[in-house]
């Protein structure tokens, strides 16, 4: 249904539904001028009478909700942007998981230190990402400064993963709840990764000479943890879900 419609109605999304069907929706009056609809490609929810002909609409865009400071920004087509870090604020197309800007991920998601409750737009996640990787390469380099090159010591540099570990997980489970699924998604892959590996271990100790085999079901191993990734790659890269979910 690349063409369907989602509409607000008592702060409630409603749809998928028709083109067809919210034309006859406006017919009877349920849909207003004033109306909030979305669809696939729209960056924000929009008045209806930007799209159906509606008597009473409006030519400019639309009234710029109520705020509270450092609520965020608002676009050209008048969407909400921005929310207070502690995600209380203007209501905006993305109930929880607004878009942020590369400060205000980095300091959401510190806040949020060890929050897996709640939802996180794909802004909040991936700055935080490139924020953690940023601190990686630059505690790696300080390492390097600091102890050399040929020394295989990295304190700064595994104080500072322990440090973004929790966090980066966190906000992880918070992205995989925006899309509507659980962030057990991320959390098995963390709890199957371990028993994996130690089960391979064990394989590997108890048949020493078995080479072939143990090879054998590390390529399975690595596949499968290879596949996994990708899929949660493509999980973490979707659009959320605009208004409400069950997370949030």
């Amino acid at each position: 249904m690349a063409s369907a419609w989602y509409y607000l109605e008592n702060d409630n999304r409603i749809g998928p539904v028709e083109h067809k069907e919210i034309e006859r929706l406006v017919s009877q009056g349920t849909v207003t001028a004033k109306t909030l609809v979305w669809r696939d490609g729209m960056d924000g929810w929009e008045e209806a009478a930007r799209h159906f002909g509606i008597a009473g609409g409006v030519s400019g865009p639309p009234p710029v909700p109520p705020r509270v400071p450092n609520a965020g920004t608002h676009s050209s087509q008048g969407r909400v942007i921005g929310e207070v870090a502690n995600g209380v604020g203007a209501p905006s197309l993305y109930f929880g998981a607004p878009a942020r800007g590369f400060a205000e991920a980095i300091s959401v998601c510190f806040n949020k230190y060890a929050t897996f409750s709640g939802r996180a737009s794909r802004s909040e996640y991936w700055y935080f990402l490139l924020f953690s990787g940023l601190v990686g390469i630059t505690t790696g380099l300080v390492d390097m400064a600091v102890f050399g090159s040929d020394n295989n010591l990295s304190p700064i540099n595994l104080i500072a993963s322990l440090v973004m570990f929790l966090p980066s997980v966190a906000v992880g489970y918070r992205r995989l709840h925006d899309t509507n699924r659980s962030g057990w998604w991320l959390g098995g892959f963390f709890l199957g990764f371990l028993a994996s590996s130690v089960l391979i271990g064990i394989i590997g100790f108890a048949n020493p000479n078995s080479r072939d085999e143990f090879v054998g079901l590390l390529v399975v191993y690595v596949a499968a943890i290879l596949i996994y990734y990708i899929v949660l790659l493509v999980f973490f890269c979707q659009r959320g879900d605009p208004g409400a979910n069950r997370f949030g």
